[in-house]
């Protein structure tokens, strides 16, 4: 599960992600990007070296002076995942 709050373009956004997910489908500018950003911000990347830092501009447009929440539940895992 993935929790998005006053994250760009998802002012309050579930997002109920299924053991096999292998596509995320939506309209054009429905979030799709948003969630796979808010992923690589609640993970570590693999290698150790991050490319994405939460700036200014990821506040969602209507509340700029909200905090943003990114919440995230994993279940299921294997140790190396």
């Amino acid at each position: 599960m993935l929790r998005l709050q006053n994250f760009r373009s998802c002012a309050d956004t579930t997002v109920h992600l299924e053991k096999n997910l292998k596509i995320l489908v939506g309209e054009n500018n429905g979030g799709k990007t948003s969630v796979l950003d808010a992923l690589r911000l609640r993970t570590s990347p693999s290698d150790g070296r991050r490319t994405r830092y939460l700036e200014v501009r990821d506040v969602h447009r209507d509340t700029p002076d909200a905090s943003v929440c990114i919440e995230a539940r994993y279940e299921e895992l294997s140790p190396t995942q």
